[in-house]
């Protein structure tokens, strides 16, 4: 599966890192505001690194990693899953333009592979 089709249908999504890092993210975070989906997060990137690279922090809900936690986040959410998803609508969108903006990797990558080699020989 393509992961638009198995998570595109949804307006939340869970997204826990591997890791706990400052200023760590992954594709977690990334292919949930490409999918306008609200990432339920736990990770290590700061709110106000995000907002330094051009997303809006409110576009997603933290969690600490407590299990409680997340079960009491999601029992609200599925209370009202509308309201909630409105509260947060605006910033889903812009999150999702900033991150089809950027370059994948391999793409951000390529002049500096090509430049490697071009001087490696």
């Amino acid at each position: 599966y393509w992961k638009s089709e198995s998570l595109g249908p949804y307006r939340f999504q869970i997204c826990i890192e591997n890791t706990w890092y400052p200023h760590w993210a992954t594709e977690k975070l990334w292919d949930a505001f490409a999918l306008e989906t609200v990432p339920i997060y736990w990770g290590g990137i700061s709110d106000e690194m995000l907002t330094a690279w051009g997303f809006r922090a409110d576009g997603l809900i933290r969690w600490s990693g407590r299990l409680e936690e997340l079960r009491d986040r999601l029992e609200a959410i599925n209370a009202a899953p509308e309201e909630h998803y409105a509260a947060r609508a605006e910033a889903v969108a812009q999150n999702r333009r900033r991150v089809l903006e950027l370059p994948c990797g391999e793409v951000a990558l390529r002049s500096v592979i090509a430049d490697f080699f071009r001087f490696a020989v």
